[in-house]
């Protein structure tokens, strides 16, 4: 027990090497030594990956809030002009005046429409509870609670047994005074966050940094230690260790995996972009909002052009380029050849494909190209 007592304040290796050794005792400080750099490095990877993750979960919440707030007047209007050009879109499907070509083309319309969502695709499902600061398990924001990997069966039992150590350790009810009682209530509220959070580093680490909290500093070591006494003590830091080095290494793959798969995600994208845009001058906000605010405007166009048919009963190829649906140079080739034409000659035609296998977005920028548009 005495010996016990002072290995809380002083590190078995240290122990060990104070003494004359057998060639089992050498062997097994070699094995502890190596479970405990890989234990070191384990711990090093780990609260890098771990910041990494912070670092990007706050970034994307300040940039979605960034967004949300920059956007949510002209999403509100885009909205709004929505259901006004859908009403337009029944009342043209059930007007007599307007031929059933027309009527096709604007049911077409009215199904794509309809099946667009009101609010902006890159923001997935994050909303304004997701920015409370104490939503989601252990105070964590509800959005990012999608990319969480649980452990596994197993390791979520070791957790909790060195989350009962601590509670039952540190509950306030134990405390001898007010002021110790405070302390454990703050260290509790701690401890209580990691386990949530399965974060079994944070554990380990209130685990070893409070392993003395009663042991008597003054205790000092025995002359009478003799080397096998040492040698299980080796054993069981040797097993203590190994299982650290397990769970650890567990929750390393588990917040990697976090990583990677936020950065994947929709919300990653937009704040990789974010950052692309800021690297050469930009304002990724800004520029979203420009980007809203033409569709804005082409929504209205759409609206305009849906007015227009109801009034004329017809749909012309103006009148789709006037609300932009259509460009120039797609009305441009659209009627340049027709396979039904009597005089339409395949092969003739394939002789003179000047532009191959462009795509229509490649074969206008050739176009604008040779008249130096």
């Amino acid at each position: 027990m005495l010996l016990q007592s002072h290995l809380k304040n002083k590190d078995i290796l240290t122990i060990s090497m104070q003494l004359s050794k057998t060639p089992l005792s050498i062997r097994k400080e070699r094995e502890l030594a190596t479970l405990k750099k890989r234990l070191k490095k384990t711990r090093t990877q780990l609260k890098r990956n771990t910041t990494m993750l912070a670092n990007l979960q706050e970034n994307i919440t300040k940039l979605q809030q960034s967004v949300a707030n920059g956007m949510m007047e002209k999403q509100e209007e885009m909205k709004a002009i929505k259901e006004e050009i859908l009403a337009l879109l029944k009342k043209i499907m059930a007007s007599k005046k307007v031929d059933e070509e027309s009527k096709e083309q604007a049911k077409e319309f009215y199904d794509e429409l309809s099946g667009l969502d009101d609010g902006n695709p890159d923001m997935e499902d994050f909303n304004e509870e997701d920015f409370e600061e104490n939503g989601g398990r252990g105070g964590r924001f509800a959005f990012f609670e999608q990319f969480r990997v649980e452990p596994p069966k197993a390791e979520q039992r070791s957790i909790r047994k060195v989350f009962i150590k601590l509670a039952a350790r540190f509950h306030p009810d134990k405390a001898a005074t007010p002021k110790e009682a405070e302390f454990f209530h703050k260290l509790m509220q701690q401890i209580n966050t990691a386990y949530e959070r399965n974060d079994i580093m944070t554990l380990l680490d209130f685990e070893a940094k409070y392993a003395s909290y009663e042991a008597d500093n003054k205790t000092e070591v025995s002359n009478g230690i003799d080397e096998s006494a040492i040698v299980s003590l080796l054993d069981q830091e040797i097993e203590k260790t190994a299982i650290e080095l397990d769970l650890l290494e567990g929750q390393l793959v588990r917040v990697k995996s976090e990583v990677k798969d936020l950065r994947a995600s929709d919300a990653g994208e937009m704040h990789r972009e974010a950052k692309r845009v800021k690297k050469y001058g930009g304002d990724f906000v800004e520029s979203m909002k420009e980007e809203l605010e033409n569709a804005v405007q082409q929504m209205l166009a759409i609206k305009g052009v849906m007015e227009e048919l109801l009034k004329t009963g017809t749909l012309t190829n103006e009148m789709l380029m006037k609300a932009g649906l259509i460009s120039p140079l797609e009305m441009m080739f659209s009627g340049m050849y027709d396979e039904e034409d009597e005089d339409y000659d395949e092969e003739e035609d394939e002789d003179i494909d000047l532009f191959g296998d462009l795509s229509a977005k490649d074969l206008e920028k050739a176009i604008k190209s040779m008249f130096g548009l």
